[in-house]
């Protein structure tokens, strides 16, 4: 078995790995969404010592850990979720909002269940691989700049 030690040298999250599985085998067995549901991210404030704590200035509590999270649109109970692993992470050569997203809702491919996000999420590729591979269907904002983006989408009076 392995200690803590080792794990943290792959996971910055060792330290919490094992509570934090046992909440979202929690969260995921015991509720059935409705057929709709959002990702989003949210910075839960905290100043202690922590590999994984971020700064965002812009924010309440400019300190934390972000967590990117999966919730039923309805009642916002938390379906899903994963702490959020830094900007410069690329996991499996997929953009990481796009590697989060089909990870968080694997558990309800074929469920036709819909999901909406925020621009940060949203990409031509991730929509079309939910459809594709998951069953599920997305709504989310776009910006104009992202390159998948088709000309005949692009508001002209916008762009000059």
């Amino acid at each position: 078995m392995e200690t803590r030690k080792d794990r943290k040298r792959t996971d910055k999250f060792a330290a919490m790995r094992e509570i934090w599985d046992k909440l979202i085998s929690n969260c995921t067995t015991r509720y059935s969404p409705g057929e709709h549901t959002t990702i989003d991210e949210q910075l839960l404030g905290f100043r202690g010592r922590c590999p994984f704590r971020i700064y965002i200035a812009n924010k309440p509590a400019k300190y934390g850990i972000k967590l990117i999270m999966v919730c039923d649109a309805k009642t916002n109970y938390m379906l899903n979720a994963l702490p959020y692993p830094g900007k410069h992470t690329q996991p499996h050569g997929r953009a990481l909002a796009h590697y989060v997203t089909t990870k968080l809702v694997a558990l309800y491919a074929s469920s036709k269940r819909n999901i909406t996000g925020d621009n940060w999420f949203t990409s031509v590729p991730l929509v079309n691989d939910l459809l594709d591979n998951y069953n599920l269907t997305y709504v989310g904002t776009v910006r104009a700049n992202k390159a998948q983006m088709p000309p005949e989408m692009i508001d002209k009076a916008a762009a000059h």
